[in-house]
C-alpha cells in the first residue's frame, strides 16, 4: 500500500519538474513568451543589425549631438541677452540722468565684464557733469582703444586735454595714453611729443622716460638722455 502511495507522489512531481527552467514566470503567464524570446532573440544571424550600429548610424548619432549642442548653446546666449537687456531697462527707470556717479561707475562694470559699448555709453553720460569730464574722456579713449578704434581714442584723450579748468598734472593720464595710442597709429613723431609733455611734467609718471628714451633714438635723436636734443612740439 505504501510502494503505492509513493508511486502516485512521484508521478505526480514528475511534470513540475518539467517546468522548472521557467523560475517561475508562468505564474505571470509569461513563460512561454520569455521561451520564444530565448530562442530567437539572441540569434547571430536574426539579430546581428540591432546590436552592430554601423559606422553611419554612429556619424549621425554625432551630428545630432553636435546640433543639440549648437541649439543649447544658442537657447543659454539668448537667455543671458535677454537677462542683460531686463537689466539694463531696469537701470534705466531706477537710475536717474543726473546720476553721474552710478553712470560711471555702470561704465567701469561693463568695460570689466567686455561691454565695451555699453561702457561708453554710461561714460558719455557721466561726462555731462563737467567735473567728471576729464576721467570720462579717459575712460572712453581707451575703450576706442580696447575695440582697436585707435583714431577715435586719439581724438578722445585730445578733447580730454582741451577741456580746461584742471590743473597740469590732472592731464598726464591722458597725454600718456595719446601717447600710446600714436605708437599705436605709427605716428612716432606726435607720440614723442606726448610723452616729453608728461616728461617735462613729471619725469617718473608710469614709464615715460623709457618712451622718450625709445622714441628719440628711433626719431635719430643723438642724445640718450630723455632731455636732451631735438625739437618738441607740445600736444
Amino acid at each position: 500500500l505504501f510502494d503505492e502511495e509513493e508511486s502516485d507522489v512521484a508521478a505526480d512531481a514528475e511534470p513540475a519538474n518539467e517546468h522548472e527552467d521557467t523560475s517561475g514566470m508562468l505564474d505571470f503567464g509569461l513563460g512561454d513568451e520569455m521561451a520564444g524570446i530565448g530562442s530567437s532573440a539572441f540569434d547571430d544571424e536574426s539579430n546581428g543589425d540591432f546590436f552592430n550600429l554601423d559606422s553611419d548610424s554612429s556619424d549621425e548619432s554625432n551630428a545630432l549631438f553636435a546640433e543639440e549642442e549648437a541649439t543649447d548653446e544658442k537657447s543659454t546666449e539668448h537667455s543671458l541677452q535677454d537677462l542683460f537687456d531686463e537689466f539694463k531697462r531696469g537701470v534705466d527707470e531706477q537710475v536717474s540722468s543726473e546720476d553721474y556717479e552710478t553712470h560711471y561707475n555702470l561704465g567701469i562694470a561693463y568695460k570689466e565684464m567686455g561691454l565695451v559699448d555699453e561702457a561708453i555709453l554710461e561714460f558719455e553720460k557721466a561726462a555731462r557733469n563737467k567735473s567728471m569730464a576729464l576721467q570720462c574722456c579717459s575712460m572712453i579713449g581707451l575703450c576706442h582703444m580696447e575695440n582697436a578704434n585707435y583714431q577715435q581714442a586719439a581724438d578722445e584723450f585730445k578733447g580730454g586735454i582741451d577741456t580746461p579748468g584742471y590743473e597740469p598734472e590732472e592731464y598726464l593720464g591722458l597725454q600718456y595714453d595719446l601717447g600710446l595710442t600714436y605708437e599705436l597709429l605709427g605716428d612716432a613723431q606726435k607720440a614723442f611729443e606726448a610723452f616729453s609733455y608728461v616728461y617735462s611734467i613729471d619725469a617718473k609718471f608710469r614709464e615715460v622716460s623709457q618712451k622718450v628714451k625709445e622714441l628719440r633714438k628711433k626719431l635719430g635723436g643723438d642724445d640718450d638722455s630723455p632731455s636732451g636734443g631735438g625739437n618738441v612740439t607740445y600736444v
